[in-house]
C-alpha cells in the first residue's frame, strides 16, 4: 500500500537520525560527553552525603582507572575497523572496567539507598533518582551503540562499582569503628557492661 511504502521510505530517514542523536551524546572530550551527568550528580550528593561519598567516588575512580589500565582489555572497534567513530572514541581507554559504568554505580546508588539527602519532597525526590538511574544506563547504551564496549563489559563494570562501594562502605565502618575505640580510654576497651559500670562507681567513690 501507499503508506506502507512511505513508511519503508521514511525509515532510512529517521533512524539514521536516530543514530545521530545518540552519537551526539558520545565524545572523546569529555566535557562534550553524556558522562558530565555523572559529575553534576556528584557535586549536587556530596553537600549532602558528605566526605565518606567523597572519598568512596575519589576512591573508586583512581582505582577503576588503574584497573582499566592494568587489564588493558579490548573493545569492539579494535576488533573492527569499521566501528571507529573518531569523534566518539576516548583514545585513552580500554574495554574493562567501564570507568563511566563502574562510577554511575558509585555515583548514584548512594542517592538511591541514602536517607541523608537533604530535605526534599517524597516526588521531587522520587523524580531526581529516577533520572539519575534512567541517565545511568542511557550512558552504558551510548558506549555499546558507538561500539566502544561489549555488553559484557558494561555489566562487569557494574559489578566492579557495586564491590567499590562495599568495600569502601566497609573502610568507612572499620575507620569509625578504630576512632570510636580510641576516643575510649584504655581502661574501659574490651570490658563489658557491668564491668564499666563498676569501674565508673570505683572513680566516684
Amino acid at each position: 500500500s501507499h503508506g506502507h511504502t512511505k513508511a519503508i521510505e521514511l525509515g532510512p530517514q529517521v533512524f539514521p537520525n536516530i543514530a545521530g542523536v545518540i552519537r551526539s551524546l558520545v565524545s572523546r572530550y569529555r566535557t562534550q560527553d553524556i558522562s558530565i551527568l555523572l559529575w553534576l550528580f556528584f557535586f549536587y550528593l556530596v553537600t549532602d552525603l558528605g566526605i565518606p561519598y567523597f572519598y568512596t567516588c575519589v576512591g573508586n575512580l583512581v582505582v577503576a582507572t588503574a584497573l582499566q589500565h592494568t587489564i588493558n582489555a579490548k573493545r569492539p572497534i579494535d576488533y573492527d575497523d569499521s566501528l571507529y567513530i573518531h569523534a566518539c572514541t576516548d583514545p585513552d581507554t580500554t574495554g574493562f572496567p567501564s570507568i563511566d559504568s563502574h562510577m554511575a554505580i558509585v555515583v548514584i546508588t548512594p542517592a538511591l539507598t541514602s536517607n541523608s539527602v537533604s530535605a526534599l519532597t517524597f516526588s521531587v525526590r522520587t523524580t531526581s533518582s529516577f533520572l539519575m538511574a534512567v541517565s545511568g544506563f542511557a550512558i552504558a547504551f551510548t558506549r555499546v551503540f558507538v561500539g566502544v564496549r561489549f555488553p559484557s563489559q558494561i555489566v562487569g563494570s557494574w559489578g566492579t562499582g557495586l564491590v567499590g562501594l562495599v568495600v569502601a562502605n566497609f573502610i568507612h565502618v572499620s575507620v569509625l569503628h578504630h576512632a570510636a575505640a580510641a576516643a575510649v580510654p584504655p581502661s574501659f576497651q574490651y570490658v563489658g557492661y557491668d564491668e564499666v559500670f563498676l569501674r565508673k562507681n570505683a572513680i566516684y567513690n
